[in-house]
C-alpha cells in the first residue's frame, strides 16, 4: 500500500495559492503527510552574441541579469512571507497548524523545477490549482497541463470552489482496453491508503472488444468490495452524464489516467471544458 507521505504544492501568488495550500494541508492532516511550497518564477533571458562575449553590451546584459534575478529574489521572500503569514492564520482556525510545512523557492523552468524537486524530494503527491476555468489547462502560472500528463507522481488539481471533504467515493475514467486490469490494479494500490470506494466508470458506446474485456475485468475484481463498475452508454454528452454520476455516487475526486481516457482530453481539450469543470467543482487527480 502506497502511503503519502510527502505532498508538493507548487504556487504562484495569485487567489488560487492560499486556496490550494489550505487543500493540501487537509489531505495532509489525514495522511500525517509533510507538506513542502514551491514557488518557481521564470526570469527571461537575455540571448543574443553579446550575452556571450566579454564586449560592453555582454557586460550590459550580464548587469541587467543580476539586477532581474535581485528583484525577483526580493519579490519572492515578500511574497513567500505572505503567504505563509496567510497560511498560518487560516491554520489555526482550522486546527491545521501541527501539520509540518516548508516554504522553497528556485529560479528556473515551472515544469522542469517541478519535476525535479518531485524526483529529488521523493514526493508521494503533488496539489496544484487550476489557474482559471477559462484556460484551465493553465495551472500554475504558465504551467500547462503537461505536467499532469507526464509527471511521474499523481497530481491533483483543485478547481477554486473546490472545498476539502474527507475522500470516500472516487471516480476513475477508464476506457477499458487491454491494459486495463494492470491499471486499475496499480491505480488500487495508490489509493487504498485514502480508505475510499473506487467507482471505475466508463463513458460512450462499447466495442465488441471493450465488452469482452468488461466481463474479464469484473470477474478480476469481483472479490474486492473497494472497487465497482459503471458503464455509461447514453447518447447524451460526457458533461451531463459525468454530473449526473458524482451527484448520484457522492463523488469527492475524479481519477483519470491521461493517456488512456478520452474524457481527459474533453475536460483539458477544447472540448466542453468550462463548463465540465464549472458544473462538477470537484478535484482531479492524474494517475500514471
Amino acid at each position: 500500500m502506497k502511503t503519502i507521505k510527502k505532498i508538493l504544492v507548487p504556487v504562484d501568488f495569485d487567489k488560487m495559492a492560499l486556496h490550494t495550500v489550505l487543500y493540501a494541508l487537509e489531505l495532509a492532516k489525514h495522511h500525517q503527510s509533510h507538506v513542502e511550497v514551491l514557488y518557481s518564477p521564470i526570469v527571461p533571458l537575455i540571448y543574443g552574441e553579446s550575452a556571450y562575449f566579454g564586449d560592453d553590451l555582454g557586460d550590459d546584459n550580464a548587469i541587467m541579469m543580476a539586477e532581474a534575478y535581485r528583484l525577483e529574489d526580493t519579490e519572492a521572500k515578500k511574497q513567500l512571507e505572505i503567504l505563509k503569514n496567510n497560511v498560518t492564520e487560516h491554520t489555526k482556525k482550522n486546527h491545521l497548524s501541527y501539520v509540518p510545512i516548508r516554504y522553497n523557492f528556485e529560479f528556473g523552468s515551472d515544469y522542469e523545477n517541478i519535476n525535479l524537486e518531485i524526483q529529488t524530494g521523493k514526493f508521494d503527491l503533488v496539489v496544484s490549482g487550476i489557474y482559471d476555468h477559462s484556460h484551465p489547462s493553465k495551472l500554475v502560472k504558465n504551467l500547462d497541463e503537461k505536467l499532469l500528463r507526464k509527471a511521474k507522481t499523481p497530481i491533483i488539481a483543485v478547481p477554486i470552489k473546490a472545498k476539502y471533504t474527507q475522500l470516500k467515493n472516487i471516480a476513475y475514467a477508464t476506457n477499458l482496453h487491454k491494459h486495463s486490469i494492470e491499471e486499475i490494479e496499480q491505480f488500487l494500490i495508490f489509493i487504498k491508503s485514502f480508505g475510499v470506494k473506487t467507482h471505475c466508470v466508463h463513458f460512450g458506446k462499447m466495442s465488441k472488444s471493450q465488452e469482452e474485456i468488461e466481463i474479464n475485468v469484473k470477474s478480476h475484481f469481483k472479490h474486492d468490495k473497494t472497487v465497482d463498475f459503471h458503464i455509461n452508454t447514453n447518447e447524451t454528452t460526457i458533461n451531463n452524464d459525468l454530473v449526473k454520476f458524482i451527484e448520484n455516487h457522492n463523488i469527492n475526486l475524479l481519477a483519470m489516467h491521461p493517456h488512456k481516457t478520452n474524457l481527459w482530453n474533453k475536460i483539458f481539450g477544447k472540448d466542453e471544458v468550462e463548463s465540465i469543470l464549472q458544473s462538477t467543482q470537484i478535484p482531479i487527480i492524474a494517475v500514471h
